[in-house]
């Protein structure tokens, strides 16, 4: 198999190295003085072109090439270009894994000039032999037969000889005769002419493996077969085959294809170009010998008409007369590019980006050629010496793995031709990063609310920044997620009162890392404990310093300083418009404080009217006529161990009551400052899961 690849061998590489620093370091041109300055002239030239494949055409990237002590490497598209190459005879030598050494003596001209190398892949496969003749196992072959073998490769004629070459008849032993190789047609005879074979009689015929192709590989087994000759010699000519057909395969192919023969015993068919116009076909013109009645001419030169006959031949080598003429012109050359990839995207994870696009339907699409950069600047072109070619090729999907987390890689793919034509591109970034593998923080302070035949589930957010959400499960079963920020959840199924339920409440990521989970336990009853936590929403903080500043997503209660500022709260008395409340408990935990002075601090009712107090854009002014300062409902002391404190508002709780009968109104309380000095205690902090807590017994 012919190898392809895109890396320099280590040994080249070597010598390359050792001819860079070579020719870099010599005096090169003439040196002439002006005045005391001594400079010197040097005539230089530009020589660039293809590197291509020699069986292909395809152009080759990677190859490394020297000439006058300078070099290049050929990039995606088979393109190259030294310059500053001193004019005269030098050494041009080019190498590319899986090619074949390539050297020759070019005359660099002052100028530019265009120089393709074509390189030569390595052969390492054995040759086969394609077809015989006679075939084997036939019977009843003329005894004028022609024996002939034809090769899939180049044969090195000097190893076909009568001892690797052999014919042997059952009674009359070895034929003699001579071996004739046609290069261009692969194929050998064995040629006895004047010596014919004995009538029915069986004959065996072995090429041996000490045949090799011009690359010295040698067949990997003998190649034997056998015939078994008629009574007589055959003169008779063979029927002409008919239909001869040409079409253009291409820019360098013509495609071939003919009406068989209708005589029984033909062995194959001659194809012949006639490549001087003269409608005749001499033995130099035939291109092709071969058993069916197809084949393609390749090679050819683009935009040109190519006119062939073909003609039939029989195993005793009777000819037929030439079938013909039939033309076809070649394409001319492609200059436009295939469309496009599609769905190109790159995605990115720990150390790796995975690419993916969808190839265009083109039907001279040949592949696509995928780069990468990491400078901010993605690749300009498939010759991009700052980019890396990381593939070629046909499929759909490249997994990049190297690739360094928190760095932004920029990618272009370019779709291309045969000729090659590239499209201009289309990009796509990512940034890999490693892998996140910790779970958010668990929910704070989470309660299951019982009511008659439900349970609500309600608890504080971490403050983790990746934060998802929370999955909830009852019981083993998973019953919900809910998206961060709600931090609240009414079971919708109907529960059995009396029976408790267990609630294992667990945080999530979007990288879907889960926590281990916080449990609860709650039982629905008829009656019982109602509790209204503040942090449901319920409860809205006025800072009073700035005035404007009304935070209705915190629960810290700073704004009890410098003089009567009040700290405000409401609470949703949907739920008790109608219940007996027994009693009602206000939570403040004591998140810190100014000083070590104790402080007195009384809790006083927000008036309930037909409009219900302002909600958003709250101001001091607009706020504070609410607070109705004609009775205190409570009063608590602190000093600076105090870790909470436990409120008594039943009182206040039965007049929210009667307010929400009358005026279906929102209802809340104020905590105002016993002096106005310039200490102050914070009460809650929504980071740290302590907000206010309101829990109201029913009867």
């Amino acid at each position: 198999m012919k190898k392809a690849g895109y890396a320099l061998a280590t040994l080249f590489i070597t010598a390359l190295f050792a001819l860079l620093i070579i020719g870099c370091t010599g005096d090169l041109g003439t040196s002439v003085t002006t005045d005391d300055t001594e400079v010197t002239v040097k005539s230089i030239g530009t020589v660039s072109g293809l590197a291509k494949d020699k069986d292909t055409g395809d152009f080759v990237f990677g190859a490394f090439i020297t000439l006058g002590g300078k070099f290049a490497m050929s990039f995606a598209t088979g393109q190259y270009m030294i310059e500053d190459i001193e004019v005269g005879n030098s050494l041009l030598i080019a190498s590319a894994e899986g090619y074949k050494l390539y050297q020759e003596v070019y005359e660099v001209a002052q100028g530019a000039q265009i120089h393709d190398i074509i390189l030569e892949p390595i052969d390492e496969t054995p040759p086969t032999v394609q077809s015989v003749s006679p075939t084997d196992g036939s019977t009843g072959v003329p005894t004028n037969a022609q024996i002939t073998a034809t090769f899939d490769d180049d044969i090195d004629d000097t190893t076909l000889t009568n001892t690797s070459f052999t014919v042997v008849g059952a009674s009359s032993g070895s034929l003699g005769g001579t071996i004739v190789y046609d290069a261009d047609l692969k194929k050998v005879e064995f040629d006895h002419t004047g010596n014919d074979l004995g009538a029915s009689e069986l004959y065996t015929v072995t090429i041996t493996t000490d045949v090799t192709d011009t690359d010295a590989n040698a067949l990997e087994a003998d190649y034997v077969w056998t015939f078994t000759t008629g009574t007589g010699t055959d003169l008779t000519k063979p029927n002409d085959p008919t239909g001869l057909t040409a079409t253009s395969g291409g820019t360098d192919r013509i495609d071939l294809s003919w009406t068989a023969s209708t005589s029984t015993d033909v062995a194959g068919y001659d194809v012949g170009r006639d490549d001087n116009g003269d409608t005749n076909i001499d033995a130099s013109e035939i291109i092709k010998s071969v058993a069916s009645t197809s084949c393609t001419d390749t090679g050819r030169s683009p935009n040109t008409q190519y006119t062939y006959y073909v003609r039939a031949y029989d195993v005793a080598g009777n000819q037929s007369a030439w079938v013909g003429p039939a033309s076809a012109t070649t394409a001319d050359v492609d200059t436009t590019a295939p469309a496009e990839v599609t769905n190109f995207s790159a995605s990115a994870g720990d150390a790796v980006v995975t690419l993916t696009w969808t190839n265009p339907t083109d039907p001279d699409f040949e592949g696509v050629w995928l780069m990468r950069r990491s400078d901010g600047i993605y690749p300009t072109g498939p010759e991009d010496p700052k980019a890396v070619g990381l593939y070629k090729g046909t499929g759909t999907k490249y997994t990049d793995s190297k690739v360094s987390n928190g760095t932004t890689y920029l990618y272009k793919i370019f779709t291309f031709d045969r000729e090659p034509n590239f499209s201009s591109g289309v990009a796509a970034k990512a940034t890999p990063q490693a892998v996140d593998t910790t779970p958010p923080a668990e929910v704070i302070r989470p309660q299951a609310i019982p009511g008659d035949q439900q349970i609500t589930l309600v608890w504080t957010d971490p403050k983790d920044l990746d934060l998802k959400g929370v999955l909830i499960w009852r019981d083993g079963s998973k019953k919900a997620e809910v998206k961060a920020g709600i931090m609240k959840w009414p079971d919708p199924d109907t529960l059995n009162n009396g029976q408790p339920y267990k609630y294992l409440l667990q945080t999530f990521d979007g990288n879907g890392n889960y926590s281990k989970g916080v449990t609860v336990t709650g039982t629905p009853q008829s009656a019982g404990i109602l509790v209204y936590p503040t942090n449901l929403g319920d409860t809205y903080i006025f800072e009073a310093d700035p005035a404007t500043n009304y935070n209705r997503d915190g629960y810290l209660l700073s704004g009890l300083r410098k003089g009567w500022m009040y700290a405000v709260m409401r609470f949703d008395m949907t739920g008790l418009a109608s219940a007996k409340v027994a009693k009602a408990i206000l939570t403040l935990e004591v998140a810190g404080h100014s000083d070590d002075v104790a402080e007195t601090y009384y809790v006083y009712r927000i008036a309930a009217t037909e409009k219900p107090w302002p909600e958003t854009g709250a101001t001091w002014e607009n706020l504070i006529k609410y607070v109705d300062l004609s009775k205190s409902y409570a009063k608590f002391s602190l000093i600076s161990s105090t870790t909470s404190v436990v409120i008594d508002v039943t009182e206040l709780v039965y007049v929210w009551q009667e307010e929400f009968a009358k005026y279906k109104a929102t209802n809340g309380l104020a905590i105002v400052p016993g002096s106005k000095t310039d200490h102050y205690y914070y009460f809650g902090s929504k980071d740290r899961g302590t907000a206010p807590v309101l829990e109201v017994t029913t009867q």
